[in-house]
């Protein structure tokens, strides 16, 4: 079981059979945080063609292709959910090749990309019983995509199912198991930079807390920690856990960008339409942040492509270094 996703660490929030809302109530659910922007079926010539486009443009992405440039002749209206789905796959890309290897092996050999897609709907998004994908379907390799992934979901139900009965009743002094890529991926935050180009961090807070988020200060690891070794100032110290809804939190480390709760779905809010909010990942924000360039120098970002990182430097320097002048 080593080598395989620890199907506990999934929400069994994802796995329940539960009636999901169909494309009509897609406008009542544009406001909402958790909005999904896979929801609206309507401009799609059938049920199904978001996965089917969206794993071609996967491949071409893979296949060293500029995604920017592939989504392009799109209509807007259809390259926005692609673009939002080939994105948070790629980003999890590591622990989805292993779902899909799990579910092996495939009778189908050229649907690959369609299965990374679904792996990460059936992990990170709104599961395989959503509306759309329960519509009969002639196509073989999605056909056979969704019987596997669905027959895992059904075995990691269960096997979480079983842990929570099983909880607590580790012996005394036993070790515990270190967790699985999974569990940690699926307890990653959330991440979303102010861009203080076209918006201040109080007026997005602002915002947000009108729609019932809740900003708090991040939370201190105890005193001896891993977060805490090496005589780390306490503001610097790493959280041990992300927010849960509906609280958000400054990142200690990085100024302007906002924590919020795995799996909060953002690409659809208003904020980040607008540019005020930037969809990224800490490890992009720290280049900058380490950077640090001062007022009056020139910084050239020869790998911007869409060029977030850029926008992450503004002037009056939002990185002040102690160690410069």
């Amino acid at each position: 079981m080593s080598a395989e996703l620890h199907p506990v660490a999934l929400r069994t929030g994802r796995m329940r059979k539960r009636a999901r809302p169909d494309a009509a109530d897609h406008s009542a659910r544009r406001a909402r945080p958790d909005a999904s922007p896979a929801a609206d079926h309507s401009i799609w010539q059938g049920p199904h063609e978001l996965w089917l486009n969206a794993a071609s443009v996967l491949a071409r992405v893979l296949r060293n292709g500029s995604l920017k440039s592939i989504l392009a002749p799109m209509r807007s209206e259809q390259a926005r959910p692609i673009n939002a789905l080939v994105t948070e796959t790629l980003k999890r890309r590591d622990v989805l090749e292993r779902l899909v290897d799990q579910c092996g092996p495939w009778q189908e050999d050229s649907a690959h990309e369609l299965r990374l897609l679904l792996a990460h709907e059936a992990l990170f998004g709104r599961g395989l019983h959503q509306s759309a994908l329960q519509r009969a379907t002639e196509d073989a390799a999605l056909s056979e995509a969704l019987e596997r992934l669905r027959a895992w979901e059904t075995k990691a139900l269960k096997a979480a199912k079983a842990a929570a009965r099983e909880a607590g009743t580790m012996p005394a002094g036993a070790t515990a198991p270190e967790p699985e890529l999974s569990e940690v991926v699926c307890k990653l935050p959330r991440y979303a930079r102010v861009n203080t180009l076209k918006a201040t961090q109080d007026a997005v807070v602002a915002t947000l807390a009108a729609e019932g988020w809740r900003l708090i200060d991040p939370p201190i690891p105890p005193t001896g920690s891993a977060s805490h070794r090496g005589g780390k100032a306490r503001r610097a110290a790493i959280p041990s856990a992300p927010p849960a809804p509906p609280n958000f939190w400054v990142d200690p480390h990085v100024p302007s960008l906002l924590v919020m709760p795995p799996h909060t779905e953002l690409h659809e809010h208003h904020l980040v339409k607008e540019g005020s909010l930037i969809l990224q990942d800490k490890a992009s924000c720290l280049a900058p942040a380490a950077l640090a360039p001062r007022a009056g120098e020139v910084v050239l970002d020869c790998c911007a492509a869409p060029g977030n990182k850029t926008t992450a430097n503004p002037y009056p320097n939002p990185y002040p270094n102690p160690n410069q002048p």
